[in-house]
């Protein structure tokens, strides 16, 4: 994928219609075909009273903030984004103070939109431990979404799991002087009903190392030990090049910075174009951590 083939100038090409054509040549539009539909109808009302809970008294009483505009406080004085650091980096292991894994102790808090929560999401399935690693996808809280992540599509608008209405809640809780964005993922402890790890540079691989022992015996192994030194060095270059560098073109607020991000991004693309030239996948054969992680940007990303 050459950049020379990309114009970052391309405009869209112009539907005119011709001045010949009579008024009634034009297309008509036709009714909808769901129009009157209960379900919708249904959805629709669903919508109008979500857009009604989630109110500042809501959150003053459950104790959140508004939501960070990140366009505006991680921006820097080039007009680059600068994500916001991770505030649960706590990692699991065997050293005393380190998270242990546990059947039916966490769950993975996630949005459908955002690539880095998808990652683990992907993971926990293709290791089978759905039954191990709850999951719940979170929402945008009403219309303007003014606190963040919430539970609109959930019954009473709140985790049926813990009872938030907020992602933030659980940030909250683990850390009441915390003032960021609450973001996806976050792993939570349900019965401590607090955030435990949005570390989404490792997350997966506490999944793959740490969560073994939960994990069927015909599971993947997408974390190899002789592999980890050079996927954790690839992964951190994928990581600024490629997955965030996404997120740079579309947050960054100087044309200075988007074409910096944007150099950057599709010259990466053509050094992952070289890598499976002759590779099924990043590291040969099999998958591993590596593809996740840029599979969930590419499929995003690419028209």
């Amino acid at each position: 994928m050459s950049q020379e083939t990309k114009n970052k100038n391309e405009q869209p090409k112009d539907e005119a219609v011709s001045e010949q054509v009579s008024e009634k040549e034009l297309p008509v539009e036709e009714p909808k075909e769901n129009a009157g539909n209960p379900q919708e109808a249904k959805a629709e009302e669903a919508k109008k009273e979500e857009y009604t809970v989630y109110t500042d008294e809501l959150a003053k009483e459950v104790g959140v903030d508004p939501r960070p505009n990140e366009t505006l406080v991680e921006i820097d004085e080039r007009g680059a984004f600068i994500r916001q650091p991770n505030a649960f980096i706590q990692p699991f292991g065997d050293e005393e103070g380190d998270l242990k894994a546990e059947a039916n102790r966490y769950g993975i808090y996630w949005a459908t939109g955002c690539n880095w929560s998808n990652r683990p999401i992907i993971v926990r399935d293709l290791l089978g431990l759905q039954d191990v690693i709850s999951d719940t996808r979170v929402t945008h809280s009403g219309e303007t979404n003014r606190y963040g992540h919430a539970f609109g599509d959930q019954p009473g608008f709140k985790d049926p799991k813990t009872g938030a209405y907020f992602l933030s809640e659980f940030y909250k809780r683990a850390n009441s002087d915390f003032k960021g964005r609450a973001t996806t993922p976050t792993l939570v402890d349900i019965k401590e009903k607090k955030a435990v790890n949005n570390d989404y540079h490792r997350l997966t691989n506490y999944i793959e190392v740490q969560f073994r022992p939960f994990q069927p015996k015909d599971a993947p192994d997408l974390y190899p030990k002789k592999f980890r030194k050079e996927i954790d060095e690839f992964n951190d270059w994928l990581f600024p090049h490629v997955n965030n560098g996404h997120y740079r073109m579309a947050f960054c607020q100087s044309p200075e910075a988007y074409d910096e991000a944007y150099e950057d991004f599709y010259e990466s693309l053509d050094k992952l174009d070289k890598c499976l030239e002759t590779n099924r996948f990043l590291f040969g054969d099999y998958i591993t951590d590596s593809d996740v992680r840029a599979y969930v940007t590419l499929a995003r990303s690419l028209p």
